[in-house]
């Protein structure tokens, strides 16, 4: 978990006598910034779903530092669901967010932006092979309005043919994303797109494969079609072959097969 704290019980007074920042400036009205400041025996109220950090812990009493922030700030308060997108004014993915804020001292201030829940389940578009990407970003007109997932997949199968094929830009969260096809938009939406989702087929564990790299066998954006490759390639050698199958975005799933001189274990894989 994300959670952070120096002692594992916190004083039953702690919450209630912590001296907490005013509130600050908010840039946008899906995005805001709170400041932690960290306090022995207070965890922050964060844990990683997926691949987002979002804060779990809210409410005051909950012996959280984001409980202690919203007791002190009634009119922009953290809710459960909403994400942190940087610390600090540093981004990164979830894990990234996490260290950085137990690195941080007893009585340092800790500055989070977020981004609602609702915001991040919402997203907008434009082609990406314009002149000049960047620039073209810039004005709104080029933007579609913000959409569901499902409004905005059907808003990107509802182009003219000459424009189906076209590379498109899809903003969540803040965050711009090149995508090629509806697959990678539908991925941006899940809360794993950043995970890498293993699957061992004829072993227990990594394979050991001191050449490095294994021979793909498979590429696809569907994990029951790489799955059946690895199937096929064990069924080819079970005495000797392993198969590991693993999502990368935006490439989608990848079979890759290595071979072992020595008898592996067998019947330990995940399917």
């Amino acid at each position: 978990g994300a959670d952070i704290a120096k002692s594992a019980e916190a004083p039953a007074d702690t919450e209630q006598s912590a001296a907490q920042p005013p509130m600050i400036h908010v840039a946008k009205s899906d995005e805001y910034i709170v400041q932690l400041t960290k306090r022995e025996g207070l965890k922050v109220g964060v844990h990683i779903l997926g691949s987002q950090l979002v804060i779990q812990e809210a409410l005051p009493g909950q012996g959280s530092l984001v409980g202690v922030w919203n007791a002190a700030n009634p009119e922009m308060q953290a809710r459960p669901g909403d994400v942190v997108v940087a610390v600090n004014g540093v981004q990164g993915d979830s894990r990234d967010l996490e260290l950085r804020m137990r690195s941080e001292a007893v009585g340092a201030v800790m500055e989070l932006r977020l981004w609602r829940a609702e915001a991040m389940a919402k997203g907008r578009w434009m082609y990406a092979d314009t002149w000049n990407r960047a620039i073209a970003s810039l004005d709104p007109m080029r933007w579609s309005k913000p959409l569901a997932k499902d409004e905005l997949l059907r808003d990107l199968a509802a182009r003219s043919k000459e424009n189906a094929g076209r590379p498109v830009v899809v903003q969540i969260g803040g965050e711009n994303h090149v995508c090629m096809n509806a697959e990678q938009v539908r991925m941006l939406f899940s809360m794993d797109r950043d995970l890498v989702p293993h699957r061992h087929l004829n072993a227990a564990g990594w394979p050991r494969q001191p050449q490095g790299g294994g021979e793909v066998v498979c590429q696809s954006y569907s994990e029951e079609t790489a799955l059946r490759a690895a199937e096929e390639a064990v069924r080819s050698d079970p005495r000797h072959v392993i198969c590991v199958v693993v999502y990368n975005f935006p490439s989608g799933w990848q079979t890759k097969r290595f071979v072992d001189a020595q008898e592996m274990r067998r019947g330990m894989g995940i399917r």
